[in-house]
């Protein structure tokens, strides 16, 4: 699950997401939502690699897929809820070029 929440953190619009269920072990999951939700749409006949489709089959009509947040909760059975805590910030200060030898 770990992996999951790594995955689902470039989903979230910026937020973490952190593994909070204490389950362990690999699963096969697979989700279909409308990544493009609140966003702009693609544009209409986007080219797809020959890979892409040979794993995904053709282009769902986006707009009937769910959000992130209710494919998890139907289609997996997880939850993700929002929750304030502490999160590492890195300030970078200054940045320097390295001086030649």
């Amino acid at each position: 699950m770990y992996d999951v929440a790594l995955i689902l953190s470039n989903y979230s619009g910026g937020r973490p997401v952190l593994d909070k269920t204490g389950i362990q072990g690999l699963f096969d999951i697979k989700l279909q939502w409308n990544p493009f939700a609140g966003r702009p749409q693609p544009a209409e006949g986007a080219p797809r690699s020959p890979a892409a489709e040979a794993r995904e089959g053709r282009n769902p009509d986006l707009e009937s897929l769910p959000t992130l947040f209710t494919a998890l909760e139907e289609q997996a059975g997880l939850k993700l809820e929002v929750r304030k805590g502490q999160v590492e910030i890195y300030v970078i200060d200054r940045v320097e070029r390295l001086a030649e030898n």
